[in-house]
């Protein structure tokens, strides 16, 4: 992050306070709930797929935690929008913003 820069809160990104760099078109569009879970055929094992868009979708960091501390948000980088943005899933909801 660089100096005078404020990290944004998954609040704020919800609240459409993106990145200055994201298209106008862009900036605070939600998306409806995507989400679906299933159970693993091999493993048996209960799984929650957060977006069913057929693009990339990953981790924002290694060392980053994906949840906000009271895990009513997870954040993650899309690539829908044809580059890397920031999304956000309201855990309430299943909305993507």
């Amino acid at each position: 992050m660089t100096a005078g820069a404020e990290k944004a809160s998954p609040a704020a990104l919800a609240a459409g306070k993106q990145s200055p760099g994201m298209a106008a078109a862009d900036k605070g569009r939600v998306y409806p709930a995507e989400s679906t879970a299933f159970v693993d055929p091999t493993t048996g094992a209960a799984v929650r797929q957060v977006t069913t868009h057929p693009s990339i979708h990953h981790h924002p960091f290694y060392y980053l935690p994906a949840y906000d501390d009271a895990s009513q948000w997870l954040v993650f980088v899309s690539h829908r929008t044809g580059r890397p943005q920031i999304f956000v899933e309201e855990r309430a909801t299943g909305r993507l913003v």
